[in-house]
């Protein structure tokens, strides 16, 4: 089997909120209905997401992120280019 490495596969900001778990799921659902999220659910192994503050923008970064090989990023990255990457926005 080849060697899986974890990925971040997509990236968004939202505002200091009380619960972001819970503002934070509509974008998630939105991604996973997208072509992006359907390819990585079929490719990358143990999705998972990760809350982070930032607090000189006083925000919250949402990272997604997830298990996959060299080969599937490589192509990921050959279809939709880097997370935070100007072809992305």
């Amino acid at each position: 089997m080849e060697q899986l490495k974890p990925r971040l596969l997509h990236q968004f900001a939202m505002g200091d909120v009380e619960d972001p778990e819970i503002y934070a799921a509509e974008p998630i659902y939105q991604w996973e209905k997208s072509e992006i999220g359907q390819w990585c659910h079929q490719h990358a192994y143990n999705l998972r997401f990760y809350i982070s503050p930032s607090l000189e923008s006083f925000s919250q970064t949402v990272d997604i992120q997830g298990d996959m090989s060299d080969e599937d990023y490589s192509f990921f990255l050959l279809k939709w280019g880097a997370v935070g990457s100007a072809e992305r926005s």
